[in-house]
């Protein structure tokens, strides 16, 4: 399934509408997704440090049930991912990642607020996973919905901007330990929901972008309506289909 709008051209030609990279709108799109993404680099490099210190100096928990939690979190966030780009078919790949963004971070809350109240430890490290889970589900959504609006010879810039991002995460994690030295590592988890969530303000814009079967009911209209022409000419490519 792509995600492609389709125009008739006097019923000889059939091009992009509102995915194509020529339109303003759509020029838009990645920068967006991009900035999105910087956002929410620079806040989880700010505490993904700290989890384990939390997890040792605060819950007291054993190297082994730390290390058993790492395990536990990547096959978890695999499963989830196929489940939330089933979904994203049907709803939308920004709204979804949105939708995850927003349980993630509510359960970083929950996390914060079982801790302070000394609900358990078990509970505790439940929203955790929650949290992770949720928070990093949905990094293919938004990279395929990037990529679906930028030309094959321009996607070079944007793997460039994804190296910074990875590389930003130093800097933002030197900010959490000095954000954990003055207000503490609670606090620290705070702030980097709060970030998080001002990371999934900019992916709002996108919501009026089709979902992948409102797009494939559009190819279907287009195509009955006798069109033979391929949809962009090769010189004219450019948006990239999701592959399942």
């Amino acid at each position: 399934d792509t995600d492609h709008d389709h125009d008739n051209d006097n019923g000889t030609s059939a091009r992009s509408s509102s995915t194509t990279t020529s339109s303003p709108y759509s020029r838009r799109v990645p920068l967006i997704i991009a900035l999105s993404d910087l956002i929410s680099g620079l806040a989880s490099g700010m505490s993904i440090r700290f989890f384990p210190i939390f997890f040792l100096d605060n819950l007291d928990l054993s190297p082994i049930t730390v290390q058993v939690l790492y395990v536990l979190s990547p096959l978890a966030i695999v499963f989830l991912s196929k489940q939330a780009q089933k979904i994203s078919k049907k709803y939308g790949r920004c709204q979804i990642t949105v939708l995850f963004k927003w349980i993630g971070i509510s359960n970083m809350m929950l996390m914060i607020l079982a801790y302070k109240h000394d609900l358990g430890t078990p509970l505790i490290l439940s929203f955790y996973l929650l949290r992770t889970t949720t928070m990093n589900c949905t990094s293919a959504l938004t990279k395929s919905q990037l990529y679906d609006y930028v030309k094959k010879k321009e996607r070079g810039r944007f793997t460039v901007l994804e190296s910074v991002n990875m590389f930003s995460w130093s800097g933002s994690a030197a900010l959490g330990g000095v954000l954990v030295e003055r207000i503490g590592i609670i606090n620290n988890f705070i702030v980097t929901g709060s970030l998080q969530f001002v990371a999934t303000i900019p992916l709002l814009l996108l919501f009026g972008l089709p979902s992948e079967v409102e797009q494939r009911d559009r190819r279907v209209s287009v195509g009955s309506n006798g069109l033979s022409k391929p949809l962009l000419d090769d010189e004219e490519e450019d948006v990239e289909g999701d592959k399942p």
